[in-house]
């Protein structure tokens, strides 16, 4: 289970750090704020490319070069890291 998504430069996140509860997650908010911009980048994790189709280039914030998106998943013994 996905336990925090951290997003640095990918697309409208200037630096995104969540802790996300065990008991889950309810992402509501108005039109164009990044809620699919966060499953995105959830998604992204695990295809290593946008569900969207979007080039590599086009999920990095504007003008810039990169795009970090890193999470950790709860494990029975601590955290893993995945990048």
């Amino acid at each position: 289970m996905l336990a925090r998504l951290i997003a640095k430069d990918y697309r409208n996140f200037t630096q995104l750090d969540l802790e996300i509860p065990s008991t889950g997650l309810v992402i509501v908010g108005e039109n164009g704020h990044g809620k699919t911009n966060l499953l995105e980048a959830v998604a992204y994790l695990a295809l290593l490319r946008s569900f969207r189709g979007a080039r590599d280039a086009d999920v990095v914030r504007h003008d810039l070069v990169r795009r970090i998106v890193s999470a950790y998943e709860a494990a029975h013994a601590g955290a893993a890291g995945l990048k």
